[in-house]
């Protein structure tokens, strides 16, 4: 092995590493031998006078020791014109110790190729399609039939949606490996962006080739077109409705009055009555199907994809845009304002402070539940906050509040009236609170908050808006999102009976599908009453009003002025 590398290179070796210039596992890798064996050299190299010969193999060089050298494309170029300008091919190959079969293969190579370079006679790789031993194209095709069906899956998954033959795959986990880096995909994302491609459609007919145009158009980036094409549709849909109600009623016109009798045109009477208010019900869960079909859509988009994704065909009518972008501390995805609420993951992103925060609570003989509430508030993983009670019991609830006097969180305030409701209730709360107060928090006496609640709606803030700095409003004048509501679990007892199983039915369907579709298509969202955080600087400034329907009133108010609510149901 070490008569392969002559004396002149093993000098070269030794000065690369005695110079300094590279370390001497790195020779011994690029030269291919070890360490044992240069160090040698060196030994002798160091030990001996003369410096050259020291290096010569002890048994000295071979005969055939040209066999050893790789000719270079200039050596080779050389050779090969020693022989075209008519020196012996015996000659040349004895002298450089080839074959003349060798020779002459870089002969007819040079002579064949039209550039007079050197590069031609570099050493070739042989270039095989398909080895002997390697997978049947049909069972590639099933393989990328599979990928197509199913992105998403790893390669170990993947083995077990192929065909089977008796009770086992045609393919292993290696063999699927080998498949997909064949075809380039290995990753999540090439399997996704070829599956995209596969199910591409194509239409040929001009029927199709017309639908085709009017998808492009709904689901262009031009805001104008796709509000033409809305408008035309909802215009065309009125007029259909109107010449069918027109007609329709000139009908029932004829068939009421042309009755052969009189019970008979007052039993069709009513009869249209009840058709006519059931319509009301029957376009109201149209409305509830819509929502379903969109919130269902914005769920199968993924939230992994940081890129531009065009949407589903709903998405694309809506203009609804679920894009995601970086925020600008850039550890965390912002998603865009009309979806920012729907984000079931908040664990990329960590708040860039902690603000204080207020928790209202407007409680009126709540004797079971407040000693229950009051546990879970005083609770939170979060330091910075304090709990106000505005109290109008005339019950023992006073004396369960008295134990809580001497927590040091917690501010207990009783009236004596009930003046304004419940919104006057939360009017005096917001004058006791701290004055460094930047958020607030407002639950009712029957919700138990979770211990990170305060972190969770931070975050969402944070994420939405891109920051929880809204005391100077110069600094952003452009955020108008003033409070972040959340789902009401009022579910403690919600298998009891009939009654609990209704209500937990109707709010799963309003909080989880209605409010979730309003915030998909950038709706108003109205605050709930409780679970919600609003930024205190716009709660000073608008107030509370009196109404019995406080918190209505405050999201009408909210929305008069510019400002928007963020819903989300996690």
């Amino acid at each position: 092995m070490t008569a392969k590398i002559l004396p002149k290179k093993r000098l070269e070796l030794i000065k690369c590493v005695v110079s300094g210039e590279k370390k001497a596992s790195k020779v011994c890798k690029e030269a291919g031998i070890s360490r044992t064996i240069f160090y040698r050299w060196l030994k002798r190299y160091q030990q001996s006078q003369k410096k050259y010969s020291s290096l010569v193999p002890r048994g000295g060089l071979p005969k055939d020791w040209k066999l050893f050298q790789k000719l270079t494309p200039k050596d080779r170029l050389l050779m090969v014109s020693r022989v075209n300008s008519g020196e012996a091919a015996a000659k040349v190959c004895k002298a450089y110790g080839i074959s003349k079969v060798t020779l002459y293969k870089w002969i007819n190579r040079y002579n064949k190729s039209s550039k007079e370079e050197a590069d031609v006679l570099c050493d070739k790789k042989p270039k095989i399609e398909r080895y002997y031993n390697q997978t049947p194209e049909k069972y590639e095709k099933a393989v990328l039939s599979a990928v197509c069906h199913y992105p998403e899956l790893s390669s170990h998954k993947l083995v077990w949606v192929l065909p089977q033959i008796g009770t086992r795959p045609i393919l292993t986990n290696h063999g699927v490996q080998n498949v997909l880096r064949r075809h380039n995909l290995t990753t999540y994302e090439k399997r996704f962006a070829y599956a995209k491609a596969y199910h591409r459609p194509t239409f040929v007919t001009p029927f199709f080739g017309a639908l085709q145009a009017v998808l492009a158009l709904v689901g262009s980036q031009n805001p104008f077109a796709r509000k033409v094409f809305v408008r035309s549709g909802i215009f065309g849909a009125f007029a259909l409705f109107a010449v069918a109600a027109f007609y329709g009623a000139a009908s029932l016109s004829r068939l009421i009055f042309g009755a052969s009798s009189f019970t008979m045109s007052i039993g069709l009477i009513f009869s249209f009555i009840s058709l006519f208010f059931g319509m009301f019900f029957f376009l109201y869960s149209l409305k509830s199907y819509l929502s379903i079909a969109i919130v269902l859509s914005f769920s199968r988009q993924g939230d992994g994809e940081e890129e531009k994704e065009k949407g589903s065909l709903l998405s694309r009518i809506f203009g609804i845009s679920i894009l995601r972008e970086n925020d600008s501390k850039g550890n965390a995805n912002r998603l865009s304002a009309n979806s920012g609420g729907l984000r079931p993951d908040l664990s990329k992103i960590t708040l860039e402070r902690n603000p204080f925060v207020s928790i209202h609570l407007a409680t009126y003989n709540e004797k079971r539940v407040i000693d229950r509430l009051l546990t879970a508030a005083t609770s939170m993983d979060y330091k910075n906050y304090e709990v106000i009670v505005v109290d109008d019991s005339t019950d023992e609830t006073i004396e369960v509040l008295n134990k809580w006097k001497k927590h040091p969180n917690v501010k207990i305030i009783h009236r004596t009236t009930r003046e304004g409701f419940k919104g006057g209730a939360l009017k005096r709360a917001l004058e006791a609170s701290s004055p460094k107060t930047e958020f607030i928090m407002v639950f009712d006496a029957d919700f138990i908050p979770y211990p990170d609640t305060i972190t969770q709606f931070l975050k969402y803030f944070q994420s939405v808006t891109g920051t929880l700095d809204f005391g100077n409003s110069l600094h952003h004048p452009s955020s108008n999102i003033a409070a972040i509501q959340g789902y009401q679990w009022h579910v403690l007892n919600k298998s009891e009976n009939w009654i609990t199983r209704g209500v937990r039915s109707e709010y799963a369907g309003s909080y989880v599908i209605e409010r979730s579709g309003e915030e998909i298509y950038a709706g108003l969202k109205q605050i709930a009453g409780s679970v919600y955080m609003i930024r205190a600087d716009v709660l000073k400034t608008l107030g509370w009003g009196t109404s019995i329907t406080e918190d209505l009133e405050l999201t009408l108010r909210l929305y008069s002025q510019g400002y928007k609510v963020v819903y989300t149901p996690y």
